[in-house]
């Protein structure tokens, strides 16, 4: 496989129908348009002044918390959603 240039196989693999991707460096994924746009990579910040590996687990801003609050009415039990 040394024989061939990065491109050359690219060529290849692409008249086959081959799923591939070309290894990289960390600088040239920390460039990446895609990586950042999907948030793969988080770019250098005022207080970061480096990339870093984005988190997979996205959290919104607002989180609303439902309780399940049993209440006792004449004997009997009802389920009322607290949020």
């Amino acid at each position: 496989m040394t024989e061939k240039t990065a491109e050359e196989w690219g060529t290849i693999f692409d008249e086959k129908g081959v799923w591939y991707a070309p290894i990289v460096s960390f600088d040239q994924v920390a460039t990446d348009e895609q990586a950042l746009a999907t948030g793969a990579i988080a770019p250098p910040t005022a207080g970061v002044p480096w990339a870093l590996v984005g988190s997979p687990i996205q959290f919104s801003v607002r989180i609303t918390i439902y309780s399940l609050v049993y209440v006792r009415h004449k004997n009997s039990i009802r389920e009322h959603y607290v949020g």
